[in-house]
């Protein structure tokens, strides 16, 4: 149910943004060292082991049928769609796994 509600908000909100969007360059290099709440869903879905991450902790999210409406958005704007679908502890959870992913390059890249 709580999927179900996060997709009608999405759907509404992305009628009103989608527009706005900005679609990454398909032919730009993946960086793990960037992957942050800020990287648009597609990159990392992109990465078997972000993509892993994204499945542990939001279920369905890659799988949701409207995911190629919201796919070039990042976790921080889903999240603030979500009408809190999307918790500040599952945001600090996915983050702090998505840290884990690279620990050596996510280091290097908070230095």
């Amino acid at each position: 149910m709580q999927l179900h509600t996060l997709t009608l908000t999405l759907t509404f909100l992305l009628a009103l943004v989608g527009c706005a969007q900005t679609l990454p360059d398909p032919n730009r290099e993946l960086d793990p060292a960037h992957f942050t709440l800020d990287t648009p869903i597609e990159q990392l879905a992109a990465d078997e082991e972000t993509a892993s991450v994204l499945r542990k902790d939001i279920p369905g999210l890659l799988e949701d049928k409207h995911y190629p409406m919201f796919k070039s958005m990042s976790l921080r704007v889903i999240a603030a769609l979500s009408n809190g679908d999307i918790s500040p502890q599952t945001l600090a959870q996915t983050e702090a796994d998505l840290r884990s992913v690279h620990p050596m390059i996510a280091a290097a890249a908070l230095k």
